[in-house]
C-alpha cells in the first residue's frame, strides 16, 4: 500500500494519503518553521488586511490600540491550533485524527457525520449557513481545544501510542469528552451575545446588550467536566 501511495505521489505530483498514518521515514516536513511557513503564506492575503482596518473604521481605535489588539487576540486565538499543528510532524497524524485520542472512534465518526449534515443541509442556503457554520466553529473550538489540551498534558503527558489510532478497541470509549463538549456548548450558550440572541449570564452585564463571553464559559465549563469525568472513565474502562 504504502508503495502504491509513493508511486501515484512521484508519477501525478499529489498527495496521494488520506487520513492515514504517516510513517517516520515517509515524513518530508518535520521542522516546526515549515508550519510557520505554511500559515503565514496562507494569511498574507488582502482579506486580513481589510479585516484589520475594520478596528479603526468600524470600531473607533486608534493606530496603536489597534496594532495593539490585533496582535494580543491573534496570539491568544492561535495558541491552542498552533500547538495542534505541532503535532502532525511529531506523530503522523492528521490533526482531527489525534481527535480520537480523547473522543473515541464513535466519538469522532459522529462529529463527521454532523458536519456534513450541516452542509447537506445548507447547500441551498449557501451565505446565510455559511455565517451561521463559521459562528459555530468559532464557539465549538473552545470546549474542544481544552479537552484535547488536557488529554494531552494532564492524562497523556504527551506519550501516545500511534499505532491505535485506527484499532477502535485500544482508543478511549469518548463518552467523557463528548459529554463535557455538550457541557461546554452549553456554557457557550449561557455566555453567547449575538444580533438575535443573549445568553442569561452574558445577558447580565452591559444590559440589554449583553457581553459575549460564551467562548470562555465554554472553555471553562468543558475544563472541569473532562477532568473530572476523565478520570472517572479511566477508573472503569482504563483507556
Amino acid at each position: 500500500m504504502s508503495y502504491r501511495i509513493a508511486e501515484v505521489e512521484k508519477t501525478v505530483g499529489i498527495e496521494a494519503h488520506g487520513i492515514e498514518r504517516v510513517s517516520p521515514e515517509r515524513r518530508t516536513h518535520v521542522r516546526i518553521f515549515d508550519n510557520f511557513t505554511l500559515w503565514l503564506s496562507a494569511n498574507l492575503v488582502i482579506s486580513t488586511v481589510t479585516l484589520g482596518s475594520l478596528a479603526i473604521g468600524v470600531f473607533k481605535l486608534g493606530f496603536w490600540d489597534s496594532v495593539a489588539a490585533i496582535a494580543i487576540f491573534n496570539l491568544l486565538g492561535i495558541l491552542p491550533v498552533s500547538f495542534f499543528s505541532t503535532l502532525g510532524p511529531k506523530l503522523g497524524l492528521r490533526q482531527m485524527t489525534i481527535s480520537r485520542f480523547s473522543f473515541g472512534w464513535t466519538g469522532a465518526k459522529i462529529m463527521a457525520l454532523l458536519y456534513l449534515s450541516i452542509a447537506i443541509a445548507g447547500a441551498n442556503s449557501f451565505a446565510q449557513t455559511l455565517e451561521g457554520f463559521l459562528l459555530l466553529v468559532a464557539y465549538w473550538l473552545g470546549p474542544w481545544s481544552i479537552i484535547l489540551i488536557l488529554e494531552h498534558f494532564v492524562f497523556r503527558h504527551g506519550s501516545y501510542n500511534v499505532d491505535d489510532w485506527d484499532i477502535p478497541s485500544r482508543l478511549p470509549v469518548g463518552w467523557a469528552a463528548s459529554v463535557s463538549l455538550i457541557i461546554g456548548l452549553f456554557g457557550v450558550y449561557l455566555g453567547a451575545a449575538q444580533e438575535k440572541f443573549v445568553g442569561l449570564i452574558a445577558g447580565l452585564l452591559n444590559q440589554p446588550y449583553g457581553i459575549d463571553i460564551g467562548f470562555e464559559l465554554g472553555i471553562i465549563f468543558a475544563g472541569v467536566a473532562y477532568l473530572c469525568l476523565r478520570q472517572i472513565k479511566l477508573q472503569d474502562s482504563g483507556r
